[in-house]
């Protein structure tokens, strides 16, 4: 629909009154399609809800009846406690690289169990890129690491956050990484972006006591 509706010079009151009528019947369309959108992107929001929970739905159900991914749970929830044990009792400096330490050593063995070659360097950029996408949070163990340094009480409130996020982390790392190898995803072919809100999930997931 046109939008130049605007009477011309010299137009009588029957023209400047339709060309005014004009303009109400295109803004009204306008809102129309706007409305149209935001009821289809609603909808397009519900679907991809609905396909998620089905998909973790089956996955649930192939980590109870697969072995492989049994294990893999296993290894994840091994390597989630020692990763918040070196973050709670090692010293400023050593707690995060040793955090980075399990969990690199974490991915390696799930690869190992999917016969899936695995990279240090690749590893270390997904962890940030996921670690970064966490907002917050992810800012919690750098400046927990620091108040450990303060004696006595910042020693146990840093430890005691710090051990919170390097449990989360790494539980969030395991679980996503599972899913997509057993999946048949390679590591190559891991979108660190795409698996932010997945990632996310398995973080808040790991918070509570429901889901060891």
């Amino acid at each position: 629909m046109s939008t130049n509706v605007n009477p011309t010079p010299g137009a009588t009151d029957d023209q400047m009154a339709q060309a005014h009528a004009q303009r109400v019947q295109h803004a009204e369309a306008v809102l129309k399609q706007d409305e149209q959108r935001k009821r289809e992107e609603e909808t397009q929001n519900k679907r991809l809800e609905e396909a998620r929970r089905i998909v973790e739905n089956h996955r649930d159900l192939l980590a109870k009846s697969d072995p492989q991914i049994a294990g893999s749970d296993r290894e994840i929830k091994w390597h989630a406690g020692y990763a918040a044990a070196a973050a709670a009792l090692l010293p400023p400096g050593m707690d995060i690289a040793s955090v980075l330490g399990v969990q690199m050593k974490m991915l390696s063995d799930i690869a190992k169990k999917f016969n899936q070659p695995f990279s240090e360097d690749i590893g270390k950029a997904i962890i940030g890129t996921l670690m970064g996408g966490i907002g917050a949070v992810g800012l919690v163990g750098p400046v927990a690491s620091i108040v450990k340094a303060v004696p006595i009480l910042g020693t146990a409130a840093g430890g005691l956050s710090l051990a919170t996020v390097a449990y989360g982390t790494t539980y969030a790392l395991g679980k996503i990484f599972t899913a997509h190898f057993a999946s048949g995803g390679h590591l190559l072919d891991f979108d660190p972006v795409i698996a932010k809100e997945a990632f996310q999930r398995s973080f808040d997931q790991a918070s509570t006591p429901a889901h060891t």
